[in-house]
């Protein structure tokens, strides 16, 4: 055991997991964290106490990247601050990482991150968790391809001359720490062609009768319904070795992903939230423009449909993100809040576009947007301000 008592930061060994599968409750949606508890999948456990851990933090790595978790007590700032030292300065994790995708238990984890992630910013990102349980018997096998094959990823196929993508072979060793064990604790299946494999689903893991799936299809394969019958003999082969629940996480903008789970019957259980780090802090800086560009796509689009609701909270993240934005970013942002309904924001980021420079007089009076603002004494006075910068 790693043991930092002025620290209160303590790396466990494999046969202290038990200690804390109560504090891991909050997660049992996350199959990757439950099967690191339960030895299946190489990981690295965190508390802050060994006798009574209240706070808990799961490390799963894959090359330059990494899923963690945190749950428990998110009071527990200093342990926090030693574990962000640990992980981002002294590469607990390992010299490779570089990347992370953080996962909590609760949304009150994102008040208390700033002390893990120093003086990274906070970046939210949404996430989708799909779930099938009992799938009724779908047509996938005369919807695969001409010159395509969907196999089982098993022993026959790995010991046959098929050629196996070189990202199969490390899900199966990071998953699961070798091709044996997934063997006896996951499932999957495999698109080939011409002899190689191009696609595949496999299990992420396999623990307590849940079985998370994902995967992907060499692109110039794609858009062929390869995803679509892999997933669905995945399931099959999932509820078949006693999976109970089947999951399936996408990010909310992958579209394609979001498509393929539906497609095989998954429903949609609920939406969390993930934060993703760049373990360099200038490249996290670079990561929060682009990711705050994003949100700036999805409320202007948002707004093209009349969404007002979801355009309000992409701008609002977006200009949580990045404070100082461009005058037409805050122009935007006052029509998407005046659309939902909150005249007092929209009237703060209209200030805000004028103050970065905003003088399209003509445009803002015309927007049907604003119309609910008219009457309101501050629309005048807003006017001749634009007018002014004008």
């Amino acid at each position: 055991m790693i043991t930092r008592k002025e620290e209160k930061m303590h790396v466990l060994p494999p046969d202290h997991y038990g200690l804390v599968s109560s504090l891991a409750k909050g997660l049992s949606d996350q199959g990757m964290a439950l099967s690191i508890l339960e030895g299946i999948r190489p990981g690295v456990v965190v508390v802050n106490d060994p006798s009574a851990p209240t706070v808990l933090f799961m490390a799963a790595s894959e090359s330059a990247f990494a899923w963690t978790y945190l749950a428990g007590d998110p009071s527990e700032r200093g342990f926090l601050k030693a574990l962000g030292t640990w992980v981002f300065d002294e590469k607990g994790l390992g010299e490779d990482v570089v990347f992370t995708f953080l996962t909590t238990d609760m949304p009150t984890w994102e008040e208390a991150l700033p002390a893990f992630l120093g003086p990274r910013t906070v970046i939210s990102d949404e996430r989708l968790h799909y779930e099938a349980d009992v799938l009724p018997p779908r047509a996938w096998r005369d919807r695969v391809p001409e010159g395509y094959q969907i196999v089982d990823v098993d022993r026959a196929l790995l010991d046959s001359e098929v050629e196996m993508h070189a990202t199969v072979s490390e899900w199966l060793t990071n998953n699961f720490r070798s091709t044996d064990g997934f063997l006896k604790h996951g499932v999957g299946a495999a698109a080939v062609h011409q002899g190689k494999v191009v696609g595949w689903i496999l299990a992420d893991s396999f623990v307590g009768g849940l079985s998370d799936i994902g995967g992907e299809v060499v692109e110039e394969h794609r858009r062929k319904g390869l995803a679509f019958a892999a997933t669905c003999r995945t399931v099959e082969l999932a509820l078949d070795k006693g999976a109970t629940r089947v999951g399936w996480h996408c990010h909310a903008i992958n579209l394609p992903s979001i498509k393929t789970a539906e497609a095989a019957g998954f429903e949609r259980k609920q939406s969390y939230t993930v934060y993703p780090v760049q373990f360099d802090p200038a490249k996290h800086g670079k990561l929060v423009e682009i990711i705050a560009g994003e949100y700036v796509e999805r409320g202007d689009a948002a707004i093209a449909a009349a969404e007002y609701a979801k355009a309000d909270e992409s701008l609002t993240l977006a200009l949580q993100l990045r404070p100082e934005a461009s005058a037409d970013v805050f122009h935007s942002a006052a029509r998407a809040a005046a659309g939902n309904g909150r005249a007092d924001q929209a009237f703060d980021w209209l200030t805000r576009a004028i103050e970065s420079g905003w003088s399209a007089f003509d445009e803002t009076q015309t927007r049907t947007e604003f119309i609910v603002l008219h009457q309101d004494a501050r629309w005048a006075d807003l006017l001749k301000r634009m007018e002014g910068t004008a």
